[in-house]
């Protein structure tokens, strides 16, 4: 079995178009904003109901290579990548005989990591002149506009053509692959494509940036209900977004849409080759995103460490593989973290780490839409070894009260995002440029601490409960929706009395959870004996500086 893995960076669920989507009427706007990826889902399974367990790249990218949650081994900041004693599916294929392709952005693998992982890794958008992004936004009719936009991160279109961007050459890499691949000779394949669109800065091709009309757009979710965490209202200050009208908003919303589209366009160009391609038949082949973006709603932009909206957690997955049932909609809550069961599991490689993620085949396979005994079987398999699974066991687990699972394995997912005030003041390091779009959100971060302090997510298709809390604030700016009533998130009912039930059966739910994934024991076993030779210890040398320079593209 060959592998594409099409990793799309900040796309978010709810701005995509699908032909069996319940609510396709709201979104006629954008029906036909992204005919790849929708034909393709018409020939696949997808979640709909898939979030990412951390709202940052870096962390987001370390849970899904892993299966771990970002707390299990301290993959919570940007620069915390796997290292090259850590676990990641790339490493098992590339051990089993795969050539593993990379073409894209790194945000994943430290650079030692990378020898024992892949096999080849270029990545064409390494300047300014492939990035496909214009220069920043100017208003013609409204000077103030221009001066207040500056920290939006809305820019205007790229100029040039799309076969000059670095992602047009890095999907055309893994178009060269397929097109040129011998299965005689050649090992199986896994072609990795994280690109980096639509991440802001809001740009994107000339020929996508206009493609929807920003008076189009439906209403976005407002700014000004009441009991918001308290960082929505820093980064309107921080970013001088407070005097921009909805329309400003709109238009960024809109070019986030256009940059999907770009984003479609280059899937469906390596998917014409592989569909004029035997490899077809033998290619598993899944699209998704590492988290979302706020793209207007709220009246915010880009993304918060410890924001947990759905906007942010609620991701794309689909997934197409030989034998799996097309035009499959799964309804089952179910982690982003899960494709490495899944992956391993199809290529007939067996982890060698504890994890927390389920085999997403019963789905795939068998067409199974909501939960059955079948997958959540072979998700409590996962975790506990391939012990045999009492039906007892199983009717327990699958037990809901009011629409709260009795296990974390049940339909519920867990996301979380955030630094402790106790931790170094190190994680979102920008050089000391006003000028840089990322600098508001360096400033608030270190002038209030408390607005990103850590935060975690239990959801369940009936309730969402957000938990934050830190040295400094044992409870801050917490949140709880009934998702049935209010799927947009508008109305925190976090402090109404007739909730706390509930809240406290998500609260135990959430500490099961934490006590079950705290941490990974390793498998490899190390001698207890003292070593009985002399030895001369190491000299000392200095740490290299994880934080210096500045990322501008996260």
């Amino acid at each position: 079995m060959n592998f594409i893995i099409f990793v799309a960076d900040e796309m978010r669920n709810e701005s995509l178009y699908f032909d069996n989507d319940p609510s396709k009427d709201s979104k006629s706007y954008i029906k036909n904003n992204t005919p790849n990826i929708t034909a393709f889902a018409n020939e696949a399974t997808r979640f709909a109901q898939c979030h990412t367990a951390n709202t940052t790249c870096s962390q987001s990218r370390a849970s899904f290579m892993t299966g771990w949650y970002t707390h299990v081994r301290g993959h919570r900041t940007l620069y915390s990548l796997l290292q090259p004693g850590e676990p990641n599916f790339l490493k098992y294929l590339k051990e089993a005989g795969y050539d593993v392709m990379w073409w894209g952005k790194n945000d994943l693998l430290a650079e030692a990591a990378f020898a024992d992982s892949v096999t080849s890794v270029i990545d064409y958008n390494t300047n300014s002149k492939t990035l496909g992004v214009g220069l920043p936004y100017i208003d013609p009719k409204d000077p103030l506009v221009t001066i207040e936009s500056w920290f939006s991160f809305l820019y205007q279109p790229w100029h040039g053509k799309v076969e000059e961007t670095g992602e047009y050459l890095n999907v055309k890499a893994a178009v060269d692959y397929i097109k040129n691949y011998d299965s005689k000779s050649g090992n199986p394949f896994v072609l990795y494509v994280p690109l980096l669109h639509p991440h802001p800065p809001y740009s994107c091709p000339e020929e996508f940036y206009n493609k929807i009309n920003p008076e189009d757009i439906p209403a976005l979710r407002g700014h000004d209900m009441p009991n918001q965490p308290d960082y929505r209202g820093l980064i309107r200050k921080y970013r001088h977004l407070e005097k921009l009208p909805e329309i400003f908003f709109k238009k960024i919303n809109s070019v986030y849409l256009g940059s999907i589209s770009y984003i479609d366009t280059l899937f469906g160009f390596l998917m014409d080759a592989l569909n004029d391609s035997p490899l077809k038949d033998n290619t598993t082949t899944l699209f998704f995103s590492d988290h979302g973006d706020y793209a207007g709603d709220y009246g915010l932009v880009e993304k918060w460490p410890s924001g947990l909206e759905d906007v942010l957690t609620h991701v794309p997955l689909i997934v197409q593989t030989p034998g799996g049932k097309q035009n499959n909609v799964v309804d089952h809550s179910v982690q982003l973290m899960d494709i490495v069961p899944t992956i391993l599991g199809l290529a007939d490689v067996q982890p060698r780490h504890t994890h927390y993620a389920r085999d997403l085949m019963p789905f795939i396979k068998d067409g199974v839409t909501s939960t059955a005994e079948r997958a959540l079987n072979n998700a409590i398999k996962a975790v506990d070894l391939g012990n045999e699974i009492s039906e007892d066991k199983l009717k327990a687990l699958e037990n809901m009260v009011d629409g709260i699972p009795a296990s974390f394995r049940g339909d519920v997912v867990f996301a979380e995002g955030g630094y402790g005030t106790n931790e170094p003041f190190q994680v979102e390091q920008v050089e000391n440029a006003k000028t840089n779009p990322y600098y508001a959100k360096y400033i608030q971060q270190k002038e209030h601490r408390l607005s990103v302090c850590r935060a975690t997510m239990v959801r369940t298709p009936k309730y969402k409960l957000v938990m934050r809390t830190d040295p400094l604030a044992p409870e801050h700016c917490s949140e709880f929706y009934c998702l049935d009533d209010d799927p947009l998130e508008l109305n925190n009912r976090y402090g109404e009395s007739e909730f706390q039930p509930v809240i406290t059966r998500l609260k135990e739910l959430l500490m099961r959870w934490y006590i079950e994934t705290s941490d990974a024991i390793p498998w490899e076993l190390d001698p207890r004996d003292s070593p009985t030779y002399a030895f001369t210890p190491a000299k000392q040398t200095k740490p290299p500086d994880s934080y210096r320079g500045y990322v501008p593209f996260r």
